[in-house]
């Protein structure tokens, strides 16, 4: 099954009903639009990582905050969450604090300890919050809904044509081989197995007794069940069906190896139909379990003496008789005989010609029995070897095929039957009989009709072949080859379903070109058929992207809505603190605190600049004020008391207004402030500023 075209991938928003109607909200577009959005998020998520760091230490400084006495290391540390550095610097900060303060101060590291692990935990949050950003955008192997303009149905039911029919089957066989052996029985993880929603359908085989007359199966032979289960279809085949139109399927085999030595015959060559002049003494060897429509009444299976003697490998044939009316009227290719009948199952035969396939030791397998001897080749001591080959000319598998169909999640569920021809000859207990949703009508047809597209008819080989060497010799084989034998057969049944169901959305003109006009292949007309258009995932690699709409609607919103609160809380809390007067005191602190305030205190102190918005973030001069740069290797002395005379008289006005200074409040008034209060406070600003 080649890689889906790019042209058939459906680019906007869908839902992935497999991961539900939150989760499952999905935008696919290509890889460069999805670059830009993985930088947004990107840029997104180190923003709203960055804002919830400030958040988080902006609670702590205001946690500890109180106006008591406290040590050096104490300071340090607000004035440390007060310039909110990057986790990583107040990590690397709080290491050197420890450094520093080790033998100054008490219990350094238990008062440390905390907010550094703080520090820690949020650096690897904001690595994970990169990470997960990065899931949102999927391009690995992605799932896509197709979106095709020849998506429509094959209609096997139709009156003309039929060779589109086989030219199809024909046409997928070889996909269906491939995927079979590679996903199903070697469970490869090749390109061919990605192609599906689910790469292989797990069935276990069981024994059971034989589904037909028991004196036509085998003798102390069990027959094997391969029974699927209920499969929802939207997991195994890909659809993408709500929860109301969801439908399960199961497909179930019985098959058991069938006894021949009583139904063969040894019959005159010209009772067969053959297309060249029979040899001298040439016969026919015949089987008779029912009479194959192409040929004598009774009879099923036919070869010449000619060909299994001369043929060095296995060669297989097969029938299949359709219970349902509609199918067996078209498509039955025998009439099984009685003892071949079981109520309400569609009945294949697989027959394996043995041929002139030799082993070098005897085979017990019911169908491949090899046990008459003759001398074969020299080994290389010289040694004669015994050659055994095949009992019977033919071997015989008989299998009994049933279905089952079930809605919306098994609540109403047909008996396991056999397969319909119509949707209108599946029979649903309850009221939802007479219900069907135009899309659950279509889902329904398709399924029916893939199915009669791939049954074990639809198999062209035997696998046991890759097990003989040159002209035909075999090393022998096991006791139930026949049972690999019919799950190989199974697994490439599976493998057909999954693409048939597939080719659907896509449409089976894109596989058989020429069919265009054929009745067989035609557009999706009802409303049902045309709404199945749009509900097929399949796997894409390369070219697109998919976005997963809840995670970048919570990385932008999340980002968004932390930013913001960051830029606007201080604000907020700074006006309530004016009818809050128990916010007031930490929120000073938090602003008082500030590099840009601390800087004004400076100059100040330097007796440079007038300065208004004391109680803000960042306080502003009078206009077209200038001010001398910091040099941070200037020493200031204390001021002498002329100085702090005339900074006292600077800073008595008429106008009165709240002034802090440290942890200490104070009120302008005509007196204005002692000279050892400003003494005081101006080099307790000074000492802030040079930390």
């Amino acid at each position: 099954m080649s890689d889906l075209n790019d042209k058939h991938v459906y680019q906007g928003l869908w839902v992935n009903e497999a991961r539900g109607s939150v989760m499952g909200r999905t935008i696919t577009t290509d890889t460069r639009r999805g670059a830009i959005v993985i930088a947004i998020l990107a840029v997104l998520s180190t923003l709203g990582t960055t804002h919830l760091w400030h958040l988080l230490t902006f609670l702590v400084h205001q946690l500890r905050s109180n106006r008591r006495s406290a040590d050096g290391l104490f300071r340090q540390q607000q004035t440390l969450f007060r310039t909110l550095p990057a986790p990583g610097s107040m990590l690397a900060d709080h290491v050197k604090l420890w450094w520093s303060w080790r033998r100054s101060a008490d219990q350094v590291l238990l008062r440390l300890f905390p907010y550094a692990s703080l520090a820690l935990l949020t650096m690897i949050a904001s690595l994970s919050a990169s990470i997960l950003s990065s899931y949102v955008v999927d391009a690995n192997d992605i799932q896509v809904l197709v979106k095709s303009p020849s998506c429509g149905p094959l209609d096997v039911l139709s009156t003309s044509g039929f060779e589109t029919v086989l030219n199809y089957s024909t046409s997928v066989i070889p996909v269906a081989k491939t995927a079979g052996f590679g996903c199903y029985l070697q469970n490869s993880t090749g390109p061919e197995c990605h192609k599906f929603i689910r790469p292989k359908v797990d069935f276990q085989p069981k024994e059971t007794g034989c589904p037909f007359e028991q004196s036509i199966c085998k003798k102390n032979t069990a027959a094997m069940i391969l029974d699927s289960g209920l499969l929802n279809i939207n997991d195994v085949f890909g659809l993408n069906l709500d929860q109301s139109d969801q439908i399960w399927y199961r497909r179930a085999s019985t098959c058991t190896p069938l006894e021949i030595k009583d139904r063969l015959t040894t019959e005159d060559i010209s009772t067969q139909p053959l297309n060249r002049k029979p040899f001298p003494g040439e016969e026919a060897l015949v089987l008779h379990f029912g009479t194959n429509l192409s040929g004598a009444p009774n009879d099923t299976f036919a070869t010449t003496t000619v060909k299994s003697l001369i043929t060095s490998q296995y060669g297989q044939s097969q029938v299949l008789s359709f219970k349902s009316p509609v199918l067996a009227e078209n498509y039955s290719s025998f009439e099984p005989i009685t003892e071949l009948e079981v109520p309400n199952a569609d009945i294949f035969l697989l027959m394996v010609g043995l041929n002139n396939v030799q082993h070098v030791r005897p085979v017990d397998d019911p169908v491949f029995a090899s046990h008459q001897t003759h001398t074969g080749p020299t080994d290389s001591k010289g040694t004669k070897l015994t050659i055994y080959s095949s009992d019977y000319p033919f071997g015989l598998i008989g299998c009994s095929m049933q279905y089952q169909f079930c809605l919306s999640g098994k609540e109403s569920c047909t008996t396991l039957s056999n397969l319909p021809g119509r949707v209108s000859e599946l029979q649903f207990p309850g009221p939802k009989t007479h219900t069907l949703s135009s899309l659950q009508q279509a889902t329904l047809q398709l399924l029916i009709t893939s199915s009669f597209f791939y049954d074990y008819t639809a198999s062209d080989f035997v696998k046991t072949n890759e097990r003989l060497s040159g002209g035909g010799l075999s090393r022998g084989l096991p006791p139930d080859q026949w049972k690999n034998e019919i799950i190989a057969q199974d697994s490439v049944v599976w493998a057909g379903l999954q693409v048939t169901m597939a080719d659907y959305a896509l449409g089976p003109r894109l596989r058989l070109p020429y069919a265009g006009d054929s009745p067989y292949a035609r557009l999706a007309a009802t409303e049902g058929e045309k709404k199945l258009c749009g509900m097929q995932r399949m796997r894409k690699s390369g070219g697109f992207v998919n976005i997963n709409v809840f995670g970048l609607a919570f990385i932008i919103t999340f980002s968004l809505f932390v930013t913001i609160l960051d830029i606007t809380l201080l604000r907020i809390l700074i006006w309530l603190s004016r009818f809050k007067k128990a916010l007031a005191p930490r929120i000073d602190d938090w602003v008082q605190e500030g590099v840009l305030q601390l800087q004004r205190r400076v100059y100040e102190a330097k007796r440079e600049g007038t300065w208004t918005s004391l109680d803000d973030e960042i306080p502003v001069t009078e206009k077209s004020q200038l001010l001398s740069l910091i040099t941070y290797t200037e020493r200031m002395g204390e001021p002498d008391d002329e100085s702090l005379r005339e900074i006292s008289k600077v800073m008595s006005q008429d106008t009165v207004y709240e002034r802090k200074f440290g942890h200490k409040k104070f009120r302008r008034t005509e007196t204005g402030l002692t000279a050892e209060t400003l003494r005081e406070e101006g080099n307790e600003s000074l000492e802030k500023i040079s930390r």
